[in-house]
């Protein structure tokens, strides 16, 4: 009996020696989450519509009498959505007429119902999926350059945000859905013989950001803490003279630097915004992100415009720029602070970008 005892003794010594050694932390084994970074773009007249992941690219397929008018990328788990519009018959400029609005989802076209032959214009321009729902932001008008109301789809079924009027044309920008509640972001062109003033609407309702002259919503979330706008403010010829951040009705200037204005993206307590600054209107420009506020200069990105940011899940900061002149190019993003060049193929111009794991 002392020897069994004795040596079952030794045995439980050792496996708990084995199962706490630090060499068999296998914790420690288990990879970070990672960010695959995507990219939308087309080429060519008429158009040519991809999207990249990673390096990788894919031609977006369309249809022998439709030209793909792509405009936004939205990645949901690993399910790559993209929307726009198809131009119908009409593969040669002017491409702005008997536009069918739609998404494509893993490259699969979906059609977004609307009265064609009263809105002959059908755009598509921006797109979220919240809880398997996808909401999908339009514009319909008559031609493309008469008045336009404001529409969204949810998985498919059209809902207006703003009624024709007879002054005023809207323009959308972004939707964000936040407690099963829609708000659109953009500006209202008109209004009332104004020029153009920055909007949003929150199932419909309107609120207006600035009435001291021109501007316009580039981007908004919604969260537990309200609805943060950043928005632009205009001179003469479209030239930006101001960016600035909207919560509740409290303005902050972000930049007078002869700028450009991104995106936003809110975590926790933190607001990033995206953009460019220039010296002088004469000089280049060069890609900036503000972090609450406080500036930092992308090394490397003399030329470009911050366009967008993304963060992933563990905590990696994307952001993706594009060309000042809006030019062809290769697609440029930073990590961390670390850029990435994605050498163009042809004639590449990049508009859009997301990653999965955020």
């Amino acid at each position: 009996m002392k020897t069994t005892l004795k040596i079952t003794t030794i045995l439980l010594v050792t496996f708990f020696t084995i199962s706490c050694s630090k060499d068999d932390d296998t914790t420690a084994l288990i990879p970070l989450p990672t960010s695959d970074v995507f990219a939308l773009g087309s080429s060519g007249s008429p158009e040519q519509s991809y999207f990249y992941k990673n390096n990788i690219k894919t031609i977006l397929p369309e249809a022998s009498n439709e030209a793909n008018r792509t405009r936004a990328l939205y990645v949901n788990e690993n399910n790559v959505y993209i929307v726009g519009a198809v131009s119908i018959n009409q593969n040669t400029a002017p491409f702005d007429q008997n536009l069918q609005a739609c998404y494509w989802k893993n490259g699969v076209k979906v059609n977004l119902p609307h009265f064609l032959t009263d809105d002959n214009y059908a755009g598509a321009r921006a797109i979220t999926v919240v809880n398997n729902d996808v909401y999908v932001l339009g514009e319909l008008g008559d031609s493309f350059s008469s008045r336009r109301r404001l529409v969204f789809w949810k998985n498919g079924v059209l809902n207006p945000v703003t009624t024709f009027s007879a002054t005023d044309s809207y323009f959308g920008n972004t939707i964000y859905v936040f407690n099963n509640d829609v708000y659109v972001g953009g500006v209202i062109y008109g209004a009332g013989g104004s020029g153009f003033t920055a909007a949003f609407w929150k199932n419909g309702a309107e609120t207006r950001l600035d009435s001291s002259g021109a501007s316009a919503i580039n981007d908004l979330v919604v969260n537990q803490n309200g609805v943060h706008a950043l928005f632009a403010t205009y001179a003469g010829g479209g030239v930006i003279t101001t960016i600035k951040y909207w919560k509740d009705n409290v303005v902050t200037n972000i930049s007078s630097q002869s700028p450009k204005a991104g995106k936003i993206l809110v975590k926790g307590t933190d607001v990033y915004i995206t953009g460019s600054e220039r010296a002088t209107e004469s000089t280049i420009s060069k890609a900036h992100f503000w972090k609450n506020g406080i500036k930092t200069e992308l090394a490397g990105g003399n030329t470009f415009v911050a366009n967008d940011i993304k963060m992933g899940v563990n905590g990696d900061l994307f952001i993706y720029a594009s060309l000042d002149n809006g030019g062809s190019g290769a697609f440029t993003y930073w990590k961390n602070g670390v850029i990435t060049t994605i050498p163009p193929v042809g004639l590449d111009t990049f508009f859009s970008f997301d990653i999965n794991n955020k």
